[in-house]
């Protein structure tokens, strides 16, 4: 960030900092909490503010993060979407396009008491501790590389350390051939990135440096790669799915606004390629499961769709699915036999699938693997005419807990070190067990343990 634009963005928290606070005094906050939350949200987005204010879209930004903080705090007061809509519009001075775009209520209709108080506050913003926090905040591992240039500016009084260079974090070598994460830090192609509260990730683009995009706990959907920090580009529900492509292309429901849309994202340009709202059956509870291509495929309440760019509403598929690359996988019932009695069924375009197994596609579409969640056995099963199945040198009682072909090819596979689903008691939860990360080449049946008895592991889903 340069110096104009760190001036910017404290400028901004400064000028804000009263209708931060007091919007949450008015929702119900002690002061206290309301200025320590309005300062972790102005350090969470201080690094995604100069990008939002060319959008327009800063105070969406800002207070979208103080909503989503607020909404996380044990024992708030509960608040209607009107009510927290018009307290924007009277505290925050937010339009009421705005206000109703972050809270989906009608700012009109609220009940007497959301009314401007702007003698109610009067403090100032903590703009050091917020920068602590900031840095804190910052995705490296170690200190920045060797010979990095650096420039020192005083700005109102604050010694602040900006590089006259992008950061670039130290280069660490994947021990896997994707992205990957485990206890609070994402694995990239050359580096790696603290993000505490990830909850899905897609790997756009292959090679030895690609982007991320991941959603956290709070539903912010990031962009990182191995050269730039994490950068906020929308928000989406918990679990609604995140997908992407070899070519760089993501795709997510987005919830920012009142109405869910389908968002597709080219992460070179960062820029959106597209969007598609989504209305009726199609609307809440929808989920992103695959991108291939201009195409994306949705799982609704009424069923499996599929969304091309430029087509103005998406289109019925015959199945539920659960993967593409260069194909379509779809979850159902096997319709025919194959060698071994595996589940999967080539088609002329798709495998099918049952519906009680996970399964992932290779990238060029022509090998699916196939898997019961916490069982010890893999089906893998290749396109065409002849069809065989692979068997996989795996330790004796393996429990798979998930499976992902890299970009070059190797299948990299998440399993369990102890008990699978049939050895544990009702109700525990195989996810939290130990496991062992290996990479398994085809043409061999071999896999070699890269990573033995760690924490779960999450892989692109």
């Amino acid at each position: 960030m340069t110096k104009g634009a760190a001036e910017d963005v404290e400028s901004y928290v400064v000028a804000r900092w009263s209708h931060l606070v007091r919007t949450l005094v008015e929702l119900g906050a002690s002061v206290p909490d309301a200025e320590r939350v309005a300062a972790a949200a102005c350090a969470r987005t201080w690094g995604s503010w100069r990008r939002e204010r060319r959008a327009g879209d800063v105070d969406v930004l800002v207070f979208g993060e103080l909503l989503s903080r607020w909404s996380r705090e044990p024992g708030q007061p509960p608040a209607g979407p009107d009510r927290v809509a018009a307290v924007l519009v009277a505290e925050a001075r937010l339009s009421e396009h705005a206000a109703e775009r972050l809270t989906g209520g009608d700012p009109g209709v609220a009940p007497p008491g959301a009314r401007s108080s702007d003698d109610a506050y009067l403090g100032t913003a903590p703009i050091a501790a917020i920068l602590d926090d900031v840095r804190r905040r910052r995705r490296r591992t170690t200190s920045l590389v060797a010979g990095a240039a650096v420039v020192v500016a005083v700005v109102a009084g604050l010694v602040l350390v900006l590089d006259a260079e992008p950061d670039r974090r130290p280069v660490v070598a994947n021990a896997l051939p994707l992205a990957w994460w485990s206890v609070g830090t994402l694995h990239l192609g050359r580096s790696e990135v603290a993000v505490p509260d990830l909850v899905e990730l897609a790997q756009a683009g292959a090679g030895a440096s690609y982007a991320v995009v991941f959603s956290d706990e709070g539903g912010d959907v990031h962009q990182v790669d191995d050269v730039s920090e994490p950068v906020r580009i929308g928000r989406t529900a918990p679990g609604s799915g995140i997908s992407a492509t070899l070519d760089g292309r993501a795709a997510w429901v987005d919830v920012e606004g009142q109405t869910p849309t389908v968002v597709v994202w080219d992460t070179a340009k960062g820029s959106e390629l597209g969007r598609l709202p989504l209305g009726g059956a199609t609307g809440p509870g929808t989920r992103v499961v695959a991108l291939e291509d201009d195409t994306v495929y949705l799982d609704t309440p009424a069923g499996a769709r599929r969304w091309t760019l430029g087509e103005a509403e998406p289109s019925l598929v015959g199945g539920p699915v659960v993967a593409a690359a260069s194909d379509v996988l779809v979850v159902g019932a096997p319709t025919g036999g194959v060698p071994g009695g595996a589940p999967i069924v080539p088609g002329s375009s798709r495998f099918t699938v049952a519906a009680d197994h996970g399964a992932t596609l290779s990238a060029d579409g022509l090998i699916t693997a196939a898997w019961v969640p916490g069982e010890p056995d893999l089906t893998l099963i290749g396109a065409g005419a002849n069809l065989t199945t692979v068997p996989l040198a795996l330790p004796e009682r393996t429990g798979i807990v998930a499976a992902r072909f890299a970009p070059g090819g190797e299948l990299v596979l998440v399993i369990t070190d102890g008990p699978t689903v049939r050895d544990l008691d009702p109700g525990s939860d195989p996810g939290s067990a130990p496991v062992s990360v290996a990479t398994c080449l085809l043409h061999t049946g071999t896999c070699d343990a890269v990573l033995t008895n760690v924490p779960p592991v999450v892989l692109e889903r």
